[in-house]
């Protein structure tokens, strides 16, 4: 009786606060190996110097390595994202929804409009004359990366994603934009903090932070080297996390996600690096150390190890395990990983996954990117900034604990939680009634239908949230949840911390009772990505 009740209320659930979800990224198919949409480095993989030069390039220019990083008006330096590392998810802008690459290493949004003479024919374009809340703000606007440029103009419009929504967000529309997008990507969105915005507008999901849409403050991203990912927004997604989330605090609460790296080890020796911080930016794909930190990480590789300009080769037969240490705990990238590449054919000599970008400067930046983070889930929290690490679930990496520094605290949670056993059986009926509909990339208007798809619910940018005085709940179950959606996406970061919005317990009282603790909690339900071949 208890299960018909619930099945019952379930249309309700588009009714309900709904402060978080969890939507599906899909990943770019990498232009550096393009057969493949794995975002894993491989030792089979053959690469040229000519398009690792442009992989570094990318980065060196993003970040300002080697020069002044003092950023003029108007103007950011981005990554031109390589498929290696990009993921995007559908992004609703003036009611029409298009495919943005997420990147927490910037904190602009920038979209392709429809007077763009560079953008590739198969691009959506956006067209602010077929938007009824489009305007203009006048202002001119420009973008450099690498080799390549994007210019505009700054618009304001509705945004929307994964049923949050931002009214009038200033972004750049684009009629140039060159060697930054592919396929049916139509821009790019970064997930930092305002004070890295070159418009000075405030970022999309930090907007959501402050005016209180958020269950928990925060956000969150799990990537997968073969399936793609998830970005929950609002919450974590604690079902693909092996364990508690380890918070480590901001070094610099008004600039780029950054905190301290304790340690490094090479196959389980301590090699004496660390630093005081280090920017974690799913935008970028390798990982960047000044030139003594990657002098001792090859030191302990192989004494075979050599240079080849910033990049360092290895014996492909050496194994090879990289751990990283962030507030205490040691997290690991696997030894089949360490290898980006090789420079014949013959596997003889592997590219590593770290490298110089000094480029013979005293620059001593860390930048962790997605060779490393594809490997953990990582949750960047607005409140208290922090960004929380944690192993993936079903992971063969192991988290130990660092002897030279203290163990973070474990993350904790007020939310309610259901078990498996309290609902398996209704979880298992829901997939029944939605195996034939796939998760829609294009949001869709629930408000007329009391009895929408969980998954049209999961994914409106529409419905109007009515609070039922409870927070939102984690439903934990082992029943199957599938889609036919796959996965990807990444941007830049920036500033303003705010206290925490209080939010409800599961003491609350409310006339709809648990019935509407279960209605909400079923939108936090993760959604499993299908691999994109």
């Amino acid at each position: 009786m208890l299960l018909l009740c619930l099945l019952a209320l379930l249309p309700l659930a588009a009714l309900v606060d709904a402060g978080s979800v969890s939507l599906p990224l899909r990943r770019r198919v990498s232009s550096l190996n393009s057969e493949s949409g794995r975002v894993s480095p491989r030792s089979s993989r053959l690469l040229s110097p000519s398009s690792l030069q442009a992989e570094l390039q990318r980065t060196r220019v993003k970040y300002g390595i080697g020069k002044d990083r003092r950023r003029s008006t108007g103007t950011v330096s981005l990554q031109e994202e390589s498929g290696d590392a990009s993921y995007y998810a559908p992004v609703t802008i003036g009611g029409s929804s298009y495919n943005i690459i997420l990147d927490t290493g910037s904190a602009d949004l920038v979209v392709a409009a429809s007077a763009c003479s560079t953008c590739d024919s198969s691009t959506p374009l956006y067209n602010p004359s077929t938007s009824s809340t489009a305007s203009s703000t006048g202002t001119a606007f420009s973008i450099t990366y690498g080799t390549g440029s994007a210019s505009g103009t700054l618009v304001t419009d509705d945004v929307s994603m994964g049923g949050f929504s931002v009214a009038s967000q200033v972004f750049a529309a684009c009629d140039t934009f060159d060697n930054l997008l592919s396929g049916d990507e139509s821009g790019l969105m970064g997930l930092g903090w305002q004070s890295l915005s070159s418009s000075g507008a405030m970022p999309f999901v930090q907007a959501l932070y402050e005016a209180g849409d958020f269950d928990s403050p925060e956000f969150g991203l799990g990537f997968n080297d073969q399936e793609g990912g998830t970005l929950t927004l609002g919450a974590v997604d604690t079902a693909a996390t092996a364990g508690d989330l380890n918070y480590v605090s901001l070094v610099d609460s008004g600039s780029y996600w950054q905190v301290a790296l304790d340690g490094v080890k090479v196959n389980g020796v301590d090699i004496g690096v660390s630093a005081s911080s280090v920017i974690i930016d799913s935008g970028t794909t390798l990982i960047s150390m000044p030139a003594s930190a990657v002098s001792s990480v090859y030191a302990a590789v192989s004494s075979e190890s050599v240079a080849s300009g910033e990049l360092m080769l290895y014996p492909c037969a050496t194994t090879v395990t990289l751990s990283l240490s962030f507030g205490g705990i040691y997290y690991d990238v696997p030894a089949a990983d360490f290898s980006y590449g090789t420079i014949d054919a013959q596997n003889s000599q592997c590219y590593g996954i770290v490298y110089d970008a000094s480029q013979g400067t005293s620059d001593s930046t860390f930048i962790i990117g997605a060779a490393f983070l594809q490997h953990i889930y990582t949750a960047y929290r607005f409140s208290e900034p922090a960004v929380g690490f944690a192993n993936l679930a079903g992971s063969t990496s192991s988290a130990t604990v660092s002897s030279t520094a203290s163990s973070a605290a474990a993350a904790s949670s007020s939310a309610f939680t259901i078990l498996p056993s309290d609902i398996s059986t209704l979880a298992t009926t829901m997939v029944e009634s939605t195996s034939s509909t796939a998760a829609s990339s294009s949001p869709t208007d629930i408000s007329s239908s009391a009895s929408a798809s969980f998954d049209t619910i999961a994914s409106s940018t529409s419905y109007t949230p009515i609070s039922s005085g409870f927070s939102s709940i984690t439903v934990t179950s082992t029943a199957p949840i599938s889609t036919a959606t796959s996965a990807g996406a990444p941007s830049e970061s920036s500033s303003s911390s705010t206290s925490a919005s209080a939010v409800p317990t599961e003491s609350s009282t409310s006339a709809a009772g648990p019935f509407a603790q279960v209605a909400t909690g079923l939108l936090s339900i993760t959604i499993l990505v299908a691999a994109l071949i």
